[in-house]
């Protein structure tokens, strides 16, 4: 990949001309981009092109350039929750649940909500090591437990114990076969559809959003759920004997915003 900036966008196509027209020479390329470690903030035209060698001749794959105004734009680290796991999700660095190629391996939560976690300190880990600062960090569902690891309040023990804590008081509930699905439907809508196990089929049938979440036959975020939430509680009271007041940075989807700034208590169960 060769990156390169410029005043004009035909300033920098020109110099990917000129550097797809002679095979690919390496010492020449990093010549080129040292000369960009330090740029003018009038060079308003960010590009990069990917390049290949074919029969000694430079090929490129693919470009962009795209202007900036010069103010840096929000890094945002959104961890997702139930629904983004699948197998073999990380299966070179990892071992066990993280590396089978069983595609029935993520049907189980327990393993599902380890694997998500475990993939996103990773993340957190790789981009940290790459100097990569987030302004923000929002987490859904089991992800919560994550930013709290992104945000300096938990090692990473405790966020995977906090994981499989939360899989394994789920599973121990016995509150199987439900649904979980998102569609792109307003509630006041829903109340008019059949029961449950035909609402998907009536909403596709009108050409509605719907994407049905692979969560284990559990229906999250519902009062299904309610008495986990609280047995969940318990454990992490007594897994977190000093829990820290989040950041700033750490938007929270457990608690309305109206309720953050006035209760330390939400600060700090979140």
């Amino acid at each position: 990949m060769f990156l390169w900036s410029g005043r004009t966008k035909s300033s920098i196509i020109s110099i990917f001309d000129d550097i797809s027209s002679r095979p690919i020479d390496v010492e020449h390329i990093s010549l080129l981009q040292n000369s960009q470690v330090i740029t003018s903030n009038k060079n308003s035209y960010r590009g990069f092109e990917v390049l290949k060698n074919e029969n000694f001749q430079a090929v490129c794959i693919d470009y962009d350039i795209k202007y900036f105004s010069g103010i840096p734009r929000k890094i945002v680290f959104v961890f997702g929750g139930m629904g983004t796991q699948w197998h073999r999700m990380s299966r070179i660095n990892l071992k066990g649940i993280l590396n089978s190629t069983n595609k029935n391996v993520c049907e189980n939560f327990h393993t599902s909500c380890i694997a998500i976690v475990s993939i996103e300190i990773a993340l957190t880990d790789i981009f940290e090591a790459l100097g990569v600062k987030f302004d923000f960090i929002i987490g859904h569902s089991v992800s919560e437990i994550a930013c709290a690891y992104a945000d300096k309040c938990l090692t990473r023990e405790k966020v995977l114990t906090a994981a499989y804590l939360r899989a394994k008081l789920t599973i121990d509930s016995k509150i199987h076969g439900r649904s979980l699905a998102v569609v792109g439907v307003h509630y006041s809508k829903l109340t008019h559809l059949p029961p449950v196990a035909n609402v998907l089929l009536a909403l596709i049938s009108k050409k509605n959003f719907v994407n049905e979440v692979p969560s284990a036959g559990i229906a999250f975020h519902s009062r299904y759920i309610k008495k986990v939430g609280e047995k969940h509680k318990k454990a992490l009271k007594k897994l977190i004997k000093s829990p820290k007041i989040r950041s700033s940075k750490w938007i929270t989807t457990s608690y309305p915003k109206n309720c953050e700034s006035n209760n330390i208590n939400n600060q700090m169960e979140s």
